[in-house]
C-alpha cells in the first residue's frame, strides 16, 4: 500500500493506535488485516484492530534480524551445498542437491505436507557422482503449503529449507 508499517521510518509511515503514548519512533503496529476472503487491507483509519503497537511484532522482527545478523559459516566446515527445484509436476516436486567438500556425510530430510522416500541418505563425495542427489518428493495436500529442511551431519548450521505451495489461480 505504499506505507512504512514502522512509526518514524521509511515514506508515508501512519500514526499507530497507543491509547496512553504518543507514536513511538521504530514501533510496529499489529499489521495488516482482510476485509473478505484473502485479499489485505489496511485501514486508512487509526484503529486497535490494525494499528495498535504490540510487543510480539517488534520481538518477532528483533529476534530475526538479531539471528540474521550473527550468522557466520562453522569454523572448519568441510562442505558446502546448493539446493534447487529443478522440476515441478502437478502434485510433486524434483529437487536437486550439490554438495561439494570432502569425506563422507549424511544428509537428513525432514518435510512437512511431502513425502520424500528415505528420510536419510548417505553422501560420499570422494566419487564422482557422491556430491549430487535427487530428491522426487509428491505433495500430501496439494492446497496446502509445503517445507522440506535438508540438514548435513546433524548439524543445524548445516541446513538448507525449501518452502512453497502449489496454488492453482483462476484468472478468467
Amino acid at each position: 500500500f505504499g506505507q512504512s508499517l514502522m512509526y518514524g521510518a521509511g515514506y508515508d509511515f501512519a500514526p499507530h493506535f497507543a491509547y496512553c503514548l504518543k507514536d513511538i519512533v521504530g514501533s510496529l503496529p499489529v499489521g495488516m488485516d482482510c476485509m473478505s476472503g484473502d485479499d489485505p487491507h489496511w485501514s486508512a483509519t487509526n484503529n486497535a484492530t490494525y494499528k495498535e503497537i504490540w510487543v510480539e511484532p517488534v520481538n518477532r522482527f528483533l529476534g530475526t534480524v538479531a539471528v540474521y545478523s550473527s550468522y557466520s559459516p562453522p569454523a572448519g566446515s568441510d562442505i558446502n551445498y546448493a539446493v534447487e527445484i529443478i522440476e515441478t509436476v502437478k502434485k510433486g516436486k524434483t529437487i536437486q542437491v550439490t554438495i561439494s567438500g570432502t569425506g563422507k556425510h549424511t544428509l537428513d530430510i525432514k518435510t512437512f505436507n511431502l513425502k520424500a522416500g528415505n528420510t536419510s541418505r548417505e553422501v560420499d563425495l570422494s566419487t564422482p557422482d557422491g556430491g549430487t542427489i535427487r530428491i522426487d518428493a509428491t505433495l500430501t495436500d496439494p492446497a496446502s503449503p509445503y517445507i522440506l529442511l535438508l540438514t548435513v551431519d546433524g548439524k543445524p548450521e548445516w541446513r538448507k529449507e525449501i518452502t512453497g505451495a502449489l496454488v492453482e489461480t483462476n484468472l478468467n
